[in-house]
Formats: structure tokens, sequence, C-alpha cells
């Protein structure tokens, strides 16, 4: 049931449990306190009262013991009496009092034992309720008991009125302060009413709403930072995914619409030999050239919503430069002979994505650059680069910041087979190793892209499935 309960209630209502406990522990304490002072001061005087007289009664007072009584009870305002007893006979009393014992038999002797109090509640004595204190005298005649007491009435009624004043007082400020605290965790949570409207009203079409801010420095205001910076980053992830899906739908559009009119040219026009076997080959290009884009396209994607997964390796920087070098028989690509100590270079990383990675940059070298395109590696700080050189105009200045955007082109003139996304790839590609990419044109000429990765990734160097 109390889950269900708003947690402004709930706080109230903790609040208001500990504040209760507070109060009672205090007003126990305040009540105990009390008591314990009244009584201290009622024994102090009943001693002094019990002192006097027995001093007197020693001392032989003239009279016996009522002169001594008499005498004892002077200057007191009373409230006080005493009686006298000697083998459980009254031989002496305070004016107004009864003859009878206040004591008992039992008490009697436990007071001849040594000086014992005892509250009693008994009609002997006008006042009702006493506080009696007995103590055993020696006289040169015989042994006596003197019991002295006083009215416990102002005691008790100043009990009475503590306890009265607590049972109304308690409750009073008990529901003052379980309403201020309502009041104030209202006011406190009002900021985050102000966020939860307000993100009520923040929708996929309107991200560049964001929350309101309490104005002071506190917990809230640092939630509202934070869920702010988090709208910041959906916005611009949305923003990447809309330009993303706009930007693959026309890369997509255009080797769609080239093979649906080689198609349909072919149904319209059914040619034969050496006709149809060349419409049979655009078609096939078209078909693999949207093959390719809809694998780097899935890459991409992939990428976005995950971290690459990788089948981590140690593998020889210069087999691999080889192995990639090896593929380009037919175009000129070498690699470069390695500084001395570089040709031993290892790198903890997946040869495919590497491979991958390279081919991409080859490719581009190819078809932008010039030849010869050459392969190189080196370490430095702590990661190993690999390059791709070639010696052809370079990249325009203006691209070069944007090099690794998606379905980015330096010079779409040189053919219309490529979307842009080899950069971006290698890129991904790079920074799923923990590295980075880079582009810059040559003092000598032509343009120098390369991958930077470190020469150990952080977990195990074993191959891992993926």
């Amino acid at each position: 049931m109390i889950r269900r309960l708003p947690i402004r209630l709930k706080l109230t209502l903790a609040f208001t449990i500990v504040m209760a406990a507070v109060l009672t522990a205090t007003s126990f304490f305040l009540y105990l306190r009390l008591r314990t002072e009244l009584d201290n001061r009622l024994d102090q005087g009943l001693h002094t009262h019990l002192q006097v007289v027995s001093t007197l009664l020693q001392q032989g007072a003239t009279g016996g013991a009522e002169a001594a009584l008499r005498e004892s009870n002077q200057g007191r305002d009373g409230t006080g009496f005493a009686q006298i007893l000697a083998n459980g006979r009254v031989v002496g009393a305070t004016e107004g009092l009864r003859k009878a014992p206040l004591l008992s038999a039992a008490e009697i002797r436990r007071a001849v034992s040594g000086t014992s109090t005892f509250d009693l509640d008994t009609d002997l004595a006008e006042s009702g309720a006493v506080r009696v204190i007995a103590s055993p005298v020696r006289t040169p005649q015989q042994q006596l008991v003197v019991a002295v007491g006083t009215s416990l009435e102002d005691r008790n009624q100043a009990l009475s009125n503590l306890r009265a004043l607590l049972l109304i007082g308690e409750p009073t400020a008990l529901l003052l302060a379980a309403l201020a605290a309502y009041a104030v965790i209202g006011a406190a949570l009002r900021p985050v009413e102000a966020m939860r409207t307000r993100a009520a009203a923040i929708s996929a079409e309107d991200l560049g709403q964001r929350l309101p801010l309490s104005a002071g420095r506190d917990e809230l205001r640092r939630l509202g930072e934070t869920l702010n910076e988090m709208l910041v980053r959906l916005e611009g992830g949305l923003i990447r995914e809309r330009a993303f899906v706009a930007d693959a739908s026309h890369e997509l559009r255009t080797p769609l619409t080239m093979l649906k009119a080689e198609l349909e040219l072919m149904q319209r026009e059914r040619p034969v030999g050496a006709e149809f076997d060349e419409g049979i080959s655009a078609a096939i290009g078209d078909t693999d050239r949207l093959a390719r884009l809809t694998d780097d396209l899935l890459l991409l994607a992939r990428g976005d919503s995950e971290r690459l997964p990788l089948s981590l390796q140690t593998i020889s920087v210069a087999e691999l430069l080889a192995g990639v070098a090896a593929r380009y028989a037919q175009a000129d690509v070498s690699v470069r002979s390695a500084p001395d100590g570089s040709a031993s270079l290892s790198a903890v990383a997946d040869r495919a994505r590497l491979e991958q990675a390279l081919t991409n940059l080859i490719d581009n070298a190819l078809r932008y650059g010039g030849s010869p395109v050459e392969l190189s590696a080196q370490e430095r700080d702590g990661s190993i680069e690999l390059h791709v050189t070639d010696r052809g105009p370079g990249f325009p200045p203006s691209f070069i910041a944007h090099a690794f955007e998606r379905f980015t082109q330096a010079d779409a003139s040189h053919g219309n087979d490529g979307a842009g996304l080899g950069l971006a790839i290698t890129w991904m590609i790079a920074e799923g190793h923990g590295g980075s990419a880079h582009v810059a044109n040559r003092v000598t000429g032509g343009a120098d892209v390369w991958i930077a990765i470190p020469v150990e990734q952080r977990g195990a160097v074993q191959p891992t499935a993926t």
C-alpha cells in the first residue's frame, strides 16, 4: 500500500514518524527529569526535617517528643508532618495528625534497620498521598523511630500539568511539523514536476527543447543538466540517423534506377548475342555495386548501434601489408622497405578488419590519386601507423576536415561507382581498435592516409569469437 503512495506523501510520512519518535522520547525524558528533580527536592527537605527532630530527641528536648516536634516544625510551610514511634506505638505526632501509626509493622521493622523512604496513600494524613522517611533514633531512655513526611499533592499536580501540556502540545507540534514538511517537500519537488511536464511535451519531431533547471546548484539541477546532455546526444543521434537514411536512400536509388533501366531495355529490345551479354554484364555490375553498398551501410549501421565486433589476435604487420598488396597484382601497389627494426612489428588486432580498411584506402588511392601506391608501417608513441600513399594531386584543402564523413567524395567526376563510405568505414575500424584515422597531403605531392592503432589491445590477445 505504501509503495503506491506518491513520493511526496512517502517523504512526509517518513518525516512524521521520525518526528513523532523524537517528540515522544523528548517528552518522556522531560517528564522523568522533572519527576526526579521534584523527588530530590522533597527528599532533601525531609532529610533536613528528620535530622532536626533526631537531634532534638538525642539532646533531650524539654517537654519530650511533643516539644521536639513543635520546635522542629517552626518556620516550615505547614505541609510537613512527623511521628515518633516507640515499640510500634505513637509517642509523639505533629498537631493535626491522627494518633494511629503512619507505618505498618513491617515498615517499622524496616525503618528500625535503617533509614527508609515510603510513598503512602493513606487517610491517616489529611494530605492523602504522602512521602515518608523513617529512621531509628537512640535516646538515653529508649530506641525510637522518627517518621517525617510531606504531602505529594503539589508534586503530583506539577507532573499532571506537564502530562496535560505534553499530550496537547506534542500532537499539535507533530501536525504543524507534518504540514510544514509536506509544503517544503512539495516546493523541493516542484522542479521535478516542471521537468516532467516539459519532458512530456518533447517528441522526436521537437528534440530541440530542453528541461528547465532549478535555480540552486543542487542535485535536481545536476539531474536536469544530465538529462539535457542526454537530449543533446539523442538529438544529434537522430539527426545523424535521418541524414544517414536520406543519404543511403539517395545512394541506393542510383544503382536501382540503372538496374531497372537496363532490365526494361532488355525486356523492350530483347537483344541477343553480344548485346545480350553486354546487358547482362551491366546488370550484374550494378547488382554488385548495390550489394557492396548494402554491405557497407549494414556495417556502418552496426557500428553505430554497438561496438564493432573484433576477432583479436597477434598478427605480423609486415605479413599484413604484403598480403593486402598481393591482391593488386595488376596494379602498381607495393610495400615500402621498412626501416631497421620495424620489419618485426606486431599488433593485437582483427586481421580481416585491417585488411578491409587498407583495401578501402588503396581503392581510393587508385581511383582518385595516382600510381604508384605504397604501403608502409611505423611505430610511434605506442601506436602502429599503417600508411597508404600515392602520387596524385592530393586532397582539396576543404575536403581534409570532412574526409571521414559518410557520403563525401573529394572528386565525384572520377567515376560514379563510389558512395563515399570507404573512408568512413576505415575510421570506424580504426576507432573499433581504440585508434584513429588521418589524412594529409604530402609535401612532395600526393596524399597520405593512415590509421593508428595501439600496439596492445585491452583484454585477451587470444582470438575471440564474434
